[in-house]
């Protein structure tokens, strides 16, 4: 499992790109630090068709929806 510095970065980079695409990808440290603490840091949650995006991110990063909501996609 990745640090959480970590993922906020990743996130950054990501988010950036996804801008790129139109797309906006929701994380605040807050939220981070309560799914860490349920143990599903690793999870992802991606709201996009974009699969490029998608693939991206599917591999290791959690993403929130747009109320915040934190949960898995598979």
């Amino acid at each position: 499992m990745k640090k959480v510095e970590e993922v906020i970065r990743d996130i950054h980079l990501i988010n950036r790109r996804a801008r790129f695409e139109g797309i906006k990808i929701f994380m605040t440290k807050n939220i981070l630090k309560k799914c860490k603490e349920k143990g599903i840091l690793d999870e992802v949650l991606i709201s996009t068709k974009n699969t490029e995006i998608e693939d991206l991110v599917r591999k290791s990063y959690l993403f929130m929806d747009e109320n915040s909501v934190c949960k898995k996609t598979f």
